[in-house]
């Protein structure tokens, strides 16, 4: 299947690890070096659509409690 591959990359409780030094998941995102950041829906403000392709859409969006703007991408 054409997304067999992603079996490196996400584990079965949709994790995603990043060849080791980094782990996405749905509370944040834990480093190998120990840091972790944690992020939650409530601290984003949506801000604008930046595209959308046939895997989802990016969205710009701003993280109060950092006062930082990011792009996010919903599947």
């Amino acid at each position: 299947t054409p997304f067999a591959n992603f079996s490196r990359f996400v584990d079965p409780s949709g994790k995603l690890n990043f060849n080791g030094k980094a782990i996405l998941h749905s509370d944040g995102v834990d480093f190998s070096n120990g840091n972790s950041f944690k992020i939650n829906m409530e601290e984003l403000k949506l801000l604008e659509e930046l595209g959308k392709g046939q895997y989802g859409t990016v969205q710009k969006v701003y993280h109060k409690p950092t006062n930082v703007t990011m792009a996010m991408k919903v599947i």
